[in-house]
């Protein structure tokens, strides 16, 4: 059983795993949009399921990557400033541009996300989303002290060198404020 929703949400949410695909070069098949669309425990309970919900996963983490080297938005970047009170630029004092291209990717993936909510919860689509926005968020944009400094800068080196994204890393953390000795962050 798929889930039905409003259009928008759902061509929003479809657009955004499948442009990361695309940049990921993930050549997408026919039952893709029906298994985005299924409830988790279908999935799981099909044949080919769990291999391609896999494929799917990584590959939208791998095109995330590629894309927020490029700074895209998955919705509008406006939607920031009226959810966080402030634009990126302010609330990241110092940035690089580098970096800040990243987090516009990965702030508006977060407000897709939760776009989606609760109605689409169970649902690989969300699922997908959920993966790529935890992978991305506890590397880059951690909630908590979890890593000391050294630690997450050699966790950010090896995330974007195993995407092949087109980020320079050393560019990418120098302009990096949420490092601390960063002297940007000062």
């Amino acid at each position: 059983m798929s889930v039905k929703g409003s259009a928008v949400e759902l061509d929003l949410g479809l657009a955004a795993v499948a442009v990361m695909l695309k940049r990921a070069g993930l050549r997408r098949e026919s039952g893709d949009n029906d298994l985005l669309l299924s409830y988790a425990v279908e999935t799981e309970s099909s044949k080919d399921g769990p291999r391609r919900f896999a494929v799917i996963a990584d590959s939208a983490l791998q095109g995330f990557f590629h894309l927020a080297a490029e700074g895209h938005t998955f919705v509008p970047v406006d939607r920031y400033r009226e959810e966080f009170g402030d634009s990126l630029q302010a609330n990241y004092p110092g940035a690089g541009a580098a970096f800040v291209r990243f987090a516009t990717s990965y702030w508006t993936l977060h407000m897709l996300h939760g776009r989606l909510g609760t109605r689409y919860a169970g649902t690989s689509l969300q699922q997908v989303l959920r993966f790529v926005e935890d992978r991305v968020g506890r590397a880059f944009f951690p909630e908590v002290d979890v890593l000391d400094s050294a630690q997450l800068a050699r966790v950010q080196q090896r995330l974007i060198a195993q995407s092949g994204a087109p980020i320079d890393v050393e560019q990418f953390q120098l302009g990096n404020p949420l490092l601390v000795g960063n002297p940007l962050a000062d």
